[in-house]
């Protein structure tokens, strides 16, 4: 059995299935610690998040691992959504406080530069902070080993802020919000290259998925049966006569619906 790592990195969605770029672009795509994280504009899609927190990367052996959802999205409504699991609508000031000190982390890019001597702890998932500027565009950075809350307080202290700032209320929607349980669900697939021992054919109803090494197939109306993951090891299936997979799912998030 092959125990090879990979490095699997969540993309933004817009259709049925889509493909990762392959794991090489991507682990020459994370940060360094010598230099400050790349902060990236982008134009945004219609609906985002007026802030969002994920995790979007970590390695993994093929078909062991989590499917994160993001930990915590705020819309522009004030709703609050925390690991896809759970809403709440915040308090207005609670939405600007935490919008302004984004915004004044994201635009100094210089200070988001973690301790060269501090490095981040190893196979961890990055973390990806996203906020929505006053013209509507977005700015994106990634943050190695940020969400242990910096205990080695290797970023500086607005960095660290935030991250208090950003725990507090996802702890708070989880613990005082309602349910989150859409019925579209988030299927991610990794292919495995060897003969699993025990396996199930991959459902009729549900696109193939392709060859590639990760992809992210949307199931608008649920996940068909398919069971979600409870511990590291994803359900194992095999498509066609001699290809395996591994495949989990999460909640869509409001703007992951339409």
């Amino acid at each position: 059995m092959d125990r090879r790592r990979f490095l699997i990195t969540g993309l933004s969605l817009s259709g049925i299935a889509y493909a990762c770029v392959g794991a090489g672009a991507r682990a020459a795509s994370r940060t360094t610690t010598d230099t400050p994280p790349v902060v990236v504009r982008e134009a945004g899609l219609p609906g985002w998040p007026l802030f969002e927190w994920e995790q979007p990367g970590g390695f993994f052996n093929p078909g062991e691992g989590v499917m994160q959802p993001p930990r915590l999205a705020v819309y522009a409504d004030g709703t609050a959504y925390a690991d896809a699991a759970a809403r709440l609508p915040l308090p207005p000031v609670w939405v600007t406080t935490l919008h302004d000190q984004a915004l004044g982390v994201l635009t100094t890019p210089a200070g988001l530069m973690r301790d060269p001597d501090k490095p981040p702890p190893g196979d961890r998932p990055f973390d990806q902070v996203r906020a929505r500027t006053p013209s509507g565009g977005y700015l994106t950075a990634r943050l190695e080993g940020w969400q242990d809350g910096d205990p080695q307080h290797a970023y500086p202290p607005p960095v660290r802020e935030l991250y208090q700032q950003v725990e507090a209320i996802r702890r708070h929607v989880l613990h005082a919000g309602t349910p989150w349980r859409p019925p579209g669900v988030m299927l991610g697939v990794v292919s495995i290259d060897y003969r699993p021992d025990h396996c199930r054919d991959w459902p009729k109803g549900v696109p193939t998925p392709g060859k590639q090494l990760y992809q992210e197939i949307r199931l608008p109306h649920g996940p068909h049966g398919l069971p979600r993951a409870t511990e590291k090891v994803w359900p194992m299936y095999r498509v066609g006569s001699n290809r395996f997979v591994a495949a989990t799912w999460r909640r869509l998030l409001p703007h992951e619906i339409t």
